[in-house]
């Protein structure tokens, strides 16, 4: 939580202008976690500087990205230059970035400046814009305020940005917090502020009430979604392909049956963290239009099942060998049925988890339906709008319900359009996000007490 790690280091800070010193190189790498109580604290005093000589200019070390202008050119120290670094930590927490890759690194305050003199747009992007959906508006309003290159339009010390922190309600327990981390996945304490695994905060507090109604929302990148789906596809396929072909390629029915055995239980074991590296990207770029986020929670573990299905499943499509692929497509769809109960189990909105209880047999006889109206040419896109519809309904939630409000035209015709997108092949990626996309958005959200309108399929 970003008040959380900032909140204490405010208060700390707030003593050191009381005693009329300046930090001067506030930084992440400057900001440790004290071990017994789990509290940030501020080091490296080297080039603190008492503020009566705050004009003057010495050579006292600072960190390019989170220097104030006057810190770097003309102008008058105060506590908004260490404010200013403090904006810079903050925005860096909102910029985010997903393990193994870091964060951005703040803009250095010069090439700011250049831009400003010259009537450009700021090349670094504000916190309203980065955190908008996953933040307090005052407190994003407050990190870009801090970042102002003019120190007269800062804010101009700790008592005002804490005043702006306390209005955003924080509880000191975790009852609804997520039970494993939202970022690596690691099993969480109960009293635990921070993950084991990767270091990050962990939610504090109730989660915030979910609005009467709204749809969702895709923010993910268009290479991000279809590198995904390729590793997906491309585990899937080898391990299919694979252990078939051994069956297909050896006379000796009792060696190659041990043979794919093996080779479809080693090509099982990755799957699990695959599904979850891939799974907890997409959830984590959903939101509803109001910004709530959603949350995966889910584990390799937990999906073990999935990994013991996908084997079975292989060495099904090994030995029973059908001309027609049948018994593969409904293995394949048994798969399907589980692992969408999985992830829904496993994706925290709100104060509670979807969960699926669609009937594994009418999930077979709609997708066997879907696949027989492609013979119509068209059809298909409307059988699909009604079984988005019957899914929805069966997706539970104890807060509310789902809808879908696509329509069979509309899929049809932006299908169609995606396909002729992608002749040129490097447009896929962009044209499987744009169907995607609009796919997710046909999902509202209504609070249970809340009438829903009617909806039409035509």
């Amino acid at each position: 939580d970003l008040l959380a790690v900032m909140v204490p280091l405010l208060e700390g800070l707030q003593r050191v202008h009381e005693a009329g010193m300046l930090h001067r190189d506030i930084k992440p790498s400057n900001i440790l976690v004290r071990r017994s109580d789990e509290r940030p604290v501020l080091i490296d005093f080297g080039a603190a500087k008492q503020m009566a000589a705050e004009r003057s200019k010495s050579l006292a070390p600072f960190t390019e990205g989170y220097a104030a202008l006057e810190q770097v050119g003309e102008g008058k120290l105060g506590s908004w230059t260490d404010l200013y670094a403090v904006g810079a930590v903050m925005w860096r927490i909102v910029a985010g970035g997903n393990p193994p890759w870091g964060p951005p690194n703040p803009v250095k305050v010069e090439r700011r400046a250049n831009a400003a003199m010259r009537g450009e747009a700021d090349p670094m992007p504000s916190a309203r814009k980065l955190g908008a959906r996953r933040f307090s508006a005052g407190v994003l309003d407050a990190i870009d305020r801090c970042l102002k290159l003019n120190e007269k339009e800062r804010i101009s010390g700790c008592r005002e940005l804490l005043r702006v922190a306390e209005a955003v309600p924080v509880s000191g327990t975790r009852t609804n917090a997520p039970m494993h981390c939202t970022t690596c996945g690691t099993p969480l304490e109960e009293a635990a502020k921070f993950c084991s695994g990767c270091g990050a905060p962990v939610p504090v507090g109730e989660a915030a009430a979910l609005p009467e109604s709204g749809t969702f929302d895709f923010t993910g990148g268009s290479l991000g979604l279809f590198l995904r789906g390729f590793v997906i596809g491309s585990v899937v396929g080898f391990a299919q392909g694979f252990s078939g072909g051994l069956f297909a390629s050896s006379n000796n029915v009792l060696f190659s049956l041990g043979l794919g055995m093996v080779f479809a239980a080693l090509l099982a074991i990755p799957i699990p963290w695959i599904v979850c590296w891939n799974a907890r990207w997409l959830v984590s770029k959903v939101y509803l239009s109001n910004g709530t986020a959603l949350t995966f929670t889910g584990t390799p573990r937990s999906a073990a099942i999935i990994a013991v299905l996908h084997g079975v499943f292989c060495f099904a499509s090994m030995h029973y060998k059908n001309d027609a692929g049948w018994d593969r497509t409904l293995a394949g769809l048994v798969v399907g049925w589980v692992g969408l109960r999985w992830l829904l189990n496993h994706i925290q909105f709100g104060k509670g988890s979807f969960r699926f209880e669609g009937s594994v047999w009418i999930y077979i006889g709609w997708w066997l339906l879907i696949y027989l109206s492609i013979l119509t040419i068209v059809g298909w896109a409307w059988v699909l709008a009604v079984f988005s519809h019957w899914a929805a309904r069966n997706i539970r939630h104890a807060e509310g319900t789902l809808r879908f409000v696509g329509k069979g035209h509309q899929i049809l015709w932006r299908v169609l359009v995606s396909i002729l997108f992608c002749l040129p092949v490097v447009t896929i990626p962009w044209a499987n996000k744009w169907v995607y996309r609009w796919y997710i958005q046909q999902f509202e959200w209504r609070r249970s007490n809340v009438p829903a309108p009617a909806v039409s399929y035509q």
